[in-house]
């Protein structure tokens, strides 16, 4: 049996064991590599899902108040003044000052998106100087919306008072690629129809049948030279016996211009993604300088100039002062007697063959940058 006492010390033997293994598992979770931290956020990503194009116009005809006016929804509100198109035809267009709309049907798999409740965008690209400050909205209607400032484009090499003289308003001309003029025609089997007409701000001497060139027109009364074949609703006809307008050409009326803004807009889907960040472990901030390092050249705590770098053996170092030309200790300028930049000729930099380095070319970017500040 063991007495009370061997049970005691073994009592406190086995207390002694358990606190020495709790120290040791408390070392050690001391000593083991932090876990790497890591951060996250959301960012949006677009996702792009198609395009949509439209060939959008807007025509502007002459009102007796002196002003051309959009004919149109598309465009009601935009008016401009006989002195705004004279003006127009010296630099080449014209803005409107206010906002044009048109509607262009959504694609499949947009509409779908949108009906999934799924976030989506849209944005017309960029155009060739059509329009100003495009805008879009996607409508519930199954359209995109596109709301912009048009730039009516006029020829400047000619109007078309240059072709009929007479006519009292400025009538300018639209050159091809940006519309065209478009004249109300009346017969004996027509009577206000549209006839497509053609200039060419390059080449204004260009005739392009069956559409109306200018120079069909035989005066201010509106009449067509005869033997030419005219584009009336889309059909080819014989110009004889067709004017243009019923006496009112003279005044500026029965001439239009028809302007093309080809438009295309492309939709995105905004997605939401996690975006998870780790840190490293190591930021290096306790890394040890290499041994190698040496403190040559290097000023200590105490003022002192750190040793020279080692030499081969049996070789003693250079002494201070004397850099290898002139006299031992005198490095200043001077000839070489005095220990300046000393030496022979040949000994010279660039004086066996070596070049020294051209210094960098000037960069007129970086001194703007300079500039700049």
């Amino acid at each position: 049996m063991k007495s009370i006492n061997d049970a005691m010390s073994e009592c406190v033997n086995f207390k002694q064991m358990r606190h020495l293994a709790l120290l040791v598992a408390l070392a050690a979770l001391l000593f083991l590599p932090c876990p790497a931290r890591a951060y996250s956020y959301y960012e949006t990503e677009r996702v792009f899902l198609g395009s949509a194009s439209g060939r959008c116009s807007l025509e502007l005809w002459h009102h007796s108040g002196g002003y051309w006016q959009v004919d149109s929804e598309a465009g009601k509100l935009i008016k401009v003044r006989d002195r705004m198109i004279e003006q127009a035809g010296i630099v080449g267009y014209l803005n409107a000052t206010q906002s044009a709309k048109w509607s262009i049907p959504l694609p499949a798999n947009v509409r779908e998106a949108i009906k999934q409740g799924r976030k989506v965008t849209a944005e017309t690209e960029k155009n060739a100087g059509l329009y100003v400050g495009s805008q879009c909205s996607i409508s519930g209607s199954g359209t995109v919306d596109v709301y912009a400032i048009p730039r009516f484009h006029i020829a400047t090499s000619a109007t078309l008072n240059s072709f009929v003289p007479g006519i009292s308003v400025t009538i300018p001309l639209v050159s091809s690629g940006y519309g065209r003029n478009i004249y109300a025609i009346y017969g004996l089997l027509c009577f206000g129809e549209p006839g497509l007409g053609y200039f060419s701000n390059a080449q204004p001497s260009r005739v392009a049948e069956p559409y109306i060139h200018p120079s069909h027109i035989a005066n201010r009364l509106g009449w067509l030279k005869s033997g030419s074949t005219i584009n009336i609703r889309g059909q080819a006809v014989s110009s004889t016996g067709h004017t243009v307008g019923v006496l009112t050409l003279a005044a500026g009326g029965a001439v239009g211009l028809h302007f093309d803004f080809p438009i295309t807009v492309n939709f995105f889907e905004e997605v939401q993604r996690l975006v998870t960040v780790e840190e490293p472990e190591d930021d290096g901030w306790n890394q040890q300088a290499p041994e190698e390092w040496s403190n040559e050249g290097q000023v200590t705590a105490d003022g002192e100039i750190g040793d020279p770098a080692p030499t081969e053996e049996g070789q003693e170092p250079a002494p201070p002062g004397n850099n290898g030309s002139g006299d031992a200790g005198n490095s200043g300028p001077g000839d070489a007697g005095n220990g300046g930049s000393g030496g022979t000729e040949d000994e010279r930099p660039g004086s066996q063959g070596q070049t020294e380095d051209p210094p960098p070319a000037f960069d007129p970017g970086d001194h703007l940058i300079h500039r700049a500040f």
